[in-house]
């Protein structure tokens, strides 16, 4: 992963309505009022949510069009 798909991430996030982020069995966690993070770690790309009960991580392995 690079900086500009952390970029395009974050050009999507901004151009929803209403971005979101969905784990299968929970709750979604609204991507909205700077309550997310994206940071490139080397070659890993990581996107961490949160809300107020719960904390979100995940290593984002690909974007498709």
């Amino acid at each position: 992963m690079t900086e500009q798909d952390c970029e395009r991430i974050q050009t999507f996030v901004k151009e929803c309505r209403q971005p979101a982020l969905m784990e299968p069995g929970e709750d979604l966690i609204e991507l909205a009022g700077g309550n997310y993070a994206l940071d490139l770690r080397g070659p890993r790309l990581m996107l961490q949510a949160w809300d107020s009960t719960r904390n979100l991580t995940r290593r984002v392995t690909a974007i498709k069009p």
